[in-house]
């Protein structure tokens, strides 16, 4: 080939216009490929905070059955501490009721 077909070939609009949809191709598929990168990543990410999500709500169901069964010892102590406190009030009335009938005897 000699210098003047290379720069009639060049200069043709019919070769920059293949140029540039071949361009215009490379890109396209370029782009392709980086999203599909992205949803692959994004993909991975969403499954990581779903079983995230899973872990913290299984602790959270763990927490909340210690919890309660905490708030049920509680409550039986509590309670035992009423009953417990209900027996003393009454066992200190009878105190002092004697002790009024010991000093209503030491009076007279």
């Amino acid at each position: 080939m000699d210098l003047i077909s290379l720069e009639k070939i060049v200069q043709s609009q019919f070769v920059w216009a293949i140029l540039c949809i071949a361009v215009v191709v490379i890109m396209y598929k370029a782009l392709m490929r980086y999203i599909e990168d992205l949803k692959k990543e994004n993909q991975a990410r969403e499954s990581k905070v779903m079983d995230l999500y899973d872990k913290q709500r299984t602790e959270g169901m763990d927490r909340e059955e210690r919890l309660m069964a905490h708030l049920e010892r509680t409550t039986d102590t509590l309670i035992s501490i009423n009953d417990n406190l209900e027996n003393l009030e009454k066992e200190i009335g009878n105190v002092h009721l004697r002790i009024d009938d010991v000093w209503k005897e030491v009076k007279q």
